[in-house]
């Protein structure tokens, strides 16, 4: 009678302790792997930030709009800076930019409702005007427009 009462006790405290080592096996995965996980996605929002600073220097934030798709046509006329011998200045850049949304159909708009930032890419200065509807890149060394709605101006 006392082994069948010891064969119960254990197999019971048999199964308890691979119960409590299975337990600890799958708690110390989950930390283990929660640690690695974050340092992947640290390091992914890392790159990630470090790209969408390049893309807001470059690139346009705003989603695509029918405008958009037509600067990539040949048809879009660009509009030239008259002085373009001398560095121009932000009002002069949001003039330019205004001539160049009327040419793409954006007639109501207003030098005050543009946005504009000013930054750097190889050592030379751009302005970066957005509309509601388009975006330009005005070189401000001649102002010289190079992109429209993140189109490379040829």
């Amino acid at each position: 009678m006392g082994r069948r009462k010891s064969r119960r006790l254990i197999s019971t405290h048999s199964l308890l302790i691979i119960l409590c080592l299975l337990l600890i096996a799958v708690s110390v995965h989950m930390l283990f792997s929660e640690d690695v996980e974050q340092m992947v996605v640290g390091k992914a929002k890392e790159q990630n930030q470090e790209k969408d600073q390049e893309q807001l220097q470059t690139e346009n934030q705003t989603k695509p709009t029918a405008n958009n798709e037509a600067t990539k046509k040949e048809d879009v006329k660009v509009v030239q800076n008259g002085n373009s011998a001398n560095e121009i200045s932000e009002q002069e850049a949001r003039k330019l930019a205004v001539k160049q949304f009327k040419e793409l159909d954006e007639k109501w708009i207003k030098e005050k409702e543009l946005e504009v930032l000013e930054f750097s890419r190889a050592n030379e200065y751009y302005y970066y005007i957005s509309s509601k509807e388009n975006t330009i890149e005005i070189k401000k060394n001649g102002g010289k427009i190079t992109r429209i709605n993140s189109v490379p101006v040829q």
